[in-house]
């Protein structure tokens, strides 16, 4: 079990670093990957599969879009951690209920 504690109005590049380092650590085992809402993770998983899986950035997003669209924060943390930063959000949704 790993917990990344990642403040939902603020997440940084740190946050998404030490995603990486656990998915990294634990490359070749099955793992369940979640969040509250699994926003969160969805950006992260994201960002993993173009960042260091090289996966196509056309597929990854449709499967981020399938839970959410980022809203203007994320969106921020997402262009500057990918390498192909592109608007991934419209109309800033993706704001939970909390």
């Amino acid at each position: 079990y790993f917990q990344i504690p990642v403040i939902w109005e603020a997440p940084i590049v740190e946050d998404v670093h030490r995603f990486f380092e656990v998915m990294e650590a634990q490359a070749g085992k099955s793992m369940f990957v979640h969040c509250a809402r699994n926003m969160r993770v969805s950006a992260f998983m994201y960002l993993y599969r173009v960042t260091k899986l090289n996966e196509s950035e056309d597929v990854a997003v449709q499967d981020l879009h399938r839970i959410w669209q980022p809203n203007a924060i994320w969106q921020q943390l997402i262009d500057s951690v990918s390498p192909r930063p592109r608007p991934l959000s419209r109309k800033g949704r993706g704001e939970p209920n909390l």
